[in-house]
């Protein structure tokens, strides 16, 4: 039977009691596929620290008697932290973009730059980032949630009752798969209009922020018995954290406002109203997906197959060696060798057959392996590898001779074969911190400072309120050359940045090494050339440009002139009328300009002046001081005797 009304618009105590059903369906039924690969894939990647039976050895005992040696050797998970490396080697650097490019955005768009800088220092975003690729990498699908939160920040006032007043900061959550609720039948993420995130909070911080639920909190579950059924087996039970599930969805033609519902229980609901996010502060990671659901599919379940064999096999191998390491040595019987001459070992007494003098002691080798169980180990690990594709390269396993350039090409194929997790990880991260930004834009109501970096690298703070951020609409990560994401490729920018004179400075070449941004070294030119752009769009907009005695004026004049195409000439004289002025007025500057000054505006350097050399006379010009006059040539003095 089709419901009548949209479910998501109930009341909020019988809608919370709807996603605890939602909860039990989708997640506790054993028979479901990708739910078994997700328990599956998290045992054995974690397996040598869950399957442990022992504090005083690594290794696992099987058969009856535990007479079989479970040896693992975790290659995949070893392959998977490489992948993990790859895929988050990049340092966190983010650019807003705004609206409009109108001057008064700038300083809003730096803003939000530094808030997002701060961010992935504060609270540690790179790390919690690598988690959530980590999950998608092991189990197909990662998250990371992005709440604000009231009970964070420098604490702001206090209300009527004496309680501490926040000013309220963004919180990042990495939730486990089994956390997030949503349809699971959609499999484009956009396409989901709500989510439902649990969330571990303080009961007793709940208690203070609702006493008229105080009854009712203390009456939930704990955290830990809800996951661990009562703490069985657990060294420590904490009580005092409980469940709370926040849960929005977004605006829609059928909830106008969206709707936004904090709750732990139908009895206990926190908060029911529209969204003031505007949006859902979460944003998933799947990098391959699975069609017509909405997890992924883990690279984790490639490997495992080779894996289990490559252990079995290293199990086999182990067993032999633990069972017949010790030396056995056969001994006819009859023979009068006495046993207390040689120690340490393992006699076997056999009836000879047929053997002239009764037989002789011997040693008897039953520890060999077979050659192929060797081989067949080899072509697991190969297989994994190729898997993976994770080659010599990233493994450090290449030849001391290797250039940089022959590096590159083997990380660069590595990167391509990763494309799909990278470009998911750039995009989630971009989205993530737009959501950081949103946040700060609609919550962030009273006056506070972030850090701001000037061109000098000078810091100097800020104050600005959220409202300040209005025209920001989206985060763009700042991308590196593959080359950069290996020590070898860093230092052979860095030697060839020093020998073509891009690298000046012992800091500039050690900024490369730590994998600063290659294009800081050119930052000045692109700034130039940035400018050169906007002054032409000016131009061919009808607009009059002033020059100033600073610029790179060869530059300038030379790209300026490109705007003088025969077409112009031909169509539009006032174009070529403001072009040629603009040049003209560049020409003036550059010569009547001191060359002194001029250089020390396009170097940054004091430059180097011949060895007896007088300096220049300084020449006027627009904006500079008037010249000096200078005086009349010496004439020859005249003769005292008066001869002619």
């Amino acid at each position: 039977m089709t419901q009548q009304t949209y479910w998501m618009a109930d009341e909020p105590e019988e809608l919370a009691s709807k996603l605890a059903e939602n909860d039990t369906v989708l997640f506790a039924a054993s028979s479901n596929p990708i739910y078994q690969t997700w328990v599956k894939n998290l045992y054995y990647y974690y397996s040598n620290v869950l399957d442990s039976q022992s504090s005083f050895t690594a290794l696992g005992f099987t058969g009856d008697q535990g007479e079989l040696v479970q040896m693992r050797v975790p290659q995949a998970r070893s392959l998977i932290r490489q992948l993990l490396t790859l895929c988050t080697k990049q340092k966190l650097a983010f650019g807003a973009l705004a609206s409009n490019s109108e001057r008064s955005v700038v300083e809003e768009m730096r803003i939000a730059d530094a808030i997002c800088e701060n961010t992935v220092k504060d609270k540690t975003v790179d790390v919690r980032a690598e988690k959530m690729v980590e999950h998608g990498l092991v189990i197909g699908t990662g998250y990371i949630y992005l709440p604000w939160r009231t009970d964070r920040g420098m604490p702001f006032t206090t209300d009527k009752d004496g309680n501490v007043v926040f000013e309220g900061d963004v919180d990042v959550i990495i939730p486990s798969i089994t956390d997030v609720l949503h349809d699971f039948s959609k499999e484009e993420w956009d396409d989901n209009d709500w989510f439902r995130i649990r969330v571990r909070r303080n009961r007793w911080n709940l208690i203070a922020q609702f006493p008229e639920l105080a009854e009712e909190i203390k009456a939930l579950p704990s955290a830990s018995s809800v996951l661990y059924g009562g703490g069985a087996g657990l060294w420590y039970q904490n009580d005092d954290d409980v469940f709370v599930y926040d849960l929005y969805h977004r605006p829609t033609p059928a909830l106008p406002q969206g709707r936004m519902m904090f709750y732990s229980s139908p009895e206990t609901i926190y908060h029911d109203g529209e969204n003031l996010y505007g949006c859902c502060p979460i944003e998933q990671y799947k990098p391959e997906t699975i069609s017509n659901i909405a997890f992924g599919y883990p690279m984790f379940s490639s490997l495992l197959p080779a894996q289990e064999m490559f252990d079995h096999e290293m199990s086999c191998i182990a067993t032999n060696h633990s069972a017949l390491g010790v030396h056995n040595v056969t001994v006819p019987k009859d023979s009068g060798f006495s046993v207390k001459e040689l120690n340490g070992m393992n006699f076997i007494s056999y009836v000879p057959q047929n053997v002239p003098g009764g037989g002789k002691p011997e040693g008897l080798n039953l520890m060999q392996a077979s050659p192929e169980a060797f081989k067949l180990m080899d072509t697991l690990l190969a297989n994994m590898q190729q898997i993976s594709n994770v080659n010599g390269a990233l493994r450090g396993d290449i030849g001391a001779d290797t250039s940089g350039v022959a590096i590159a090409t083997l990380t660069t194929n590595a990167l391509e074969f990763m494309s799909p997790y990278i470009k998911s990880y750039y995009k989630t991260m971009e989205r993530a911190m737009y959501h950081v930004v949103n946040a700060h834009t609609r919550f962030a109501k009273t006056e506070r400072t972030v850090e701001l970096v000037g061109k000098d690298r000078q810091t100097y703070v800020k104050k600005y309120i959220g409202e300040q951020l209005r025209a920001i609409k989206s985060i763009k990560i700042q991308e590196v050359n593959p080359l950069m994401q290996t020590l070898a490729g860093r230092l052979e920018i860095a030697d060839r940045g020093a020998k073509n004179g891009y690298i000046t400075s012992m800091k500039d070449f050690c900024a490369v090494l730590d994998g600063e941004p290659v294009s800081k070294l050119f930052e000045a030119d692109q700034s130039n050339s940035d400018l050169i752009s906007t002054e032409n769009q000016m131009l061919l907009d009808g607009k009059v440009v002033k020059a100033t005695f600073s610029e790179n004026h060869p530059d300038h004049m030379y790209k300026h002139s490109m705007l003088l195409t025969p077409e112009a000439k031909e169509s539009d004289p006032e174009l070529v009328k403001r072009v040629n002025d603009h040049i003209l007025e560049h020409f003036g500057l550059a010569v009547n300009t001191d060359p002194r000054l001029l250089a020390m505006c396009t170097t940054g350097k004091m430059p180097e002046m011949p060895q007896g050399a007088p300096p220049p006379a300084p020449m006027g010009g627009p904006g500079m001081e008037p010249s000096q006059p200078t005086a009349e040539p010496a004439q020859p003095a005249a003769d005292m005797l008066r001869r002619a």
